[in-house]
C-alpha cells in the first residue's frame, strides 16, 4: 500500500471516531487531592467534594484547593459548612496559587471566616453585616473577573462591609478586589479546629447563581 492510499484510510478512521478533545473537556470541580498543607489532617470523601479536618493544629492552617481554576469571566461556586467544632475558625474563599500558601486571605485571596462573620484579606479580617453561620450554611461566591472583583453570600443573602450595600449584578461594594489576569481557586481552611467543609458541585448549586454569572 502506497503512502498516499494509507493516509487516507487513516483519515477515513479518524473520521468515524466519536468527537472527543481532552483540551474541550472540563477540569473537575473538585477538591485537589494532591494539593494541601503540611501538617496534613484533611481527608477527603463524596468523590473529593467534602473536605474533613480530622486534627486541630494550633498556629497551622488546614488548607484545600479546588481543582478547577478560572482567571476571566463572571463565576458563582457554593461551599456548604457542614459541620463546625471547636472556635469555628473555618475559612471560604478564593486563593491564588503556586504556593506556599496560607488560609484564603492570609497571604492572598480572601475568605469569609465562620467564627467571626468577617472577610479575611491582608492578613486583617473586616467586619461585615453577617451573621454568624450554623451547620448548614451555603456560603456562596460570586467572581467578576472582568472589573476584579468578589462578592460573598451567606444562605443567598449577599454580605456587605458596614454601612455599603454589595451586589454582585451592578458590581457595587465588592468585599475584595482581585489582582488582574491572576488565576484563582476555590479555596477552605480550617484553623485550630476541626470541621466539615463541602463543595457543593455546580451542576446542583443550592441557589440560582447572580444574573449575568455561570456555575463554576
Amino acid at each position: 500500500m502506497d503512502s498516499i492510499t494509507q493516509n487516507k484510510k487513516i483519515l477515513r478512521g479518524i473520521n468515524k471516531m466519536p468527537v472527543f478533545s481532552i483540551m474541550t473537556k472540563k477540569t473537575p470541580m473538585i477538591f485537589n487531592a494532591d494539593l494541601k498543607t503540611t501538617p496534613d489532617y484533611i481527608t477527603l470523601s463524596d468523590n473529593d467534594l467534602t473536605a474533613t479536618c480530622t486534627s486541630a493544629s494550633s498556629g497551622v492552617a488546614q488548607t484545600i484547593v479546588a481543582l478547577r481554576g478560572k482567571s476571566a469571566g463572571k463565576h458563582y461556586f457554593e461551599m456548604e459548612f457542614d459541620s463546625v467544632s471547636g472556635n469555628k475558625q473555618d475559612f471560604i474563599g478564593i486563593l491564588e496559587l503556586p504556593p506556599p500558601y496560607s488560609y484564603p486571605g492570609k497571604v492572598n485571596g480572601a475568605s469569609f471566616q465562620a467564627y467571626n462573620a468577617r472577610i479575611s484579606k491582608s492578613d486583617t479580617s473586616f467586619f461585615t453585616d453577617a451573621s454568624l453561620p450554623t451547620a448548614g450554611a451555603i456560603i456562596g461566591v460570586a467572581v467578576d473577573f472582568t472589573n476584579l472583583k468578589a462578592f460573598w453570600s451567606l444562605n443567598n443573602n449577599w454580605i456587605s462591609f458596614t454601612s455599603e450595600n454589595s451586589n454582585p449584578v451592578t458590581g457595587v461594594d465588592p468585599l475584595y478586589v482581585l489582582d488582574s489576569a491572576t488565576v484563582y481557586y476555590p479555596s477552605a481552611a480550617f484553623y485550630a479546629n476541626t470541621g466539615v467543609i463541602k463543595l457543593i458541585d455546580p451542576s446542583s448549586l443550592t441557589y440560582t447563581p447572580p444574573s449575568g454569572y455561570e456555575a463554576w
